[in-house]
């Protein structure tokens, strides 16, 4: 029994060196044909932390077109109600530019370790020891 591929609906890849192993279009071995023919998910990008920029490839008609950033440098991934781009500020005590998601409104979206430093700040305020829960 054999079942059909379903293509992830996002691949992001860190890249060193200026990218050019994610922009290889080396028919069947290069990143981006494997992608763009093979895995064909819906986006493509590739974020480059020594710039602090993001590439963002959208798959239309069997074939990636680079997308143009919105009027605030992020890529709108519409039927998500996010955007990507580049946030800058200090995040786990590196301060650089860092790819992150905002909601449809344009709010930051906070990260794993900012949700957990909320709540518990909240049960603070509410007189409970985060640590002792």
């Amino acid at each position: 029994m054999t079942g059909e591929m379903v293509p992830p609906f996002m691949l992001l890849e860190y890249a060193s060196d200026g990218g050019a192993e994610e922009r290889d279009r080396t028919p069947a071995r290069g990143k981006f044909w494997v992608y763009e023919r093979r895995i064909r998910p819906p986006y493509y990008g590739i974020f480059l932390p020594e710039q602090g920029t993001i590439e963002m490839y959208h798959l239309v008609e069997d074939r990636f077109e680079r997308m143009t950033p919105n009027a605030h440098g992020r890529f709108p991934i519409a039927s998500l109600g996010v955007e990507l781009g580049i946030w800058r500020g200090k995040y786990a005590d590196y301060e650089l530019g860092w790819m992150r998601w905002w909601d449809a409104q344009g709010n930051l979206l906070p990260t794993g370790d900012e949700k957990a430093a909320r709540l518990a700040e909240k049960l603070k305020s509410m007189g409970i020891d985060p640590d002792q829960v």
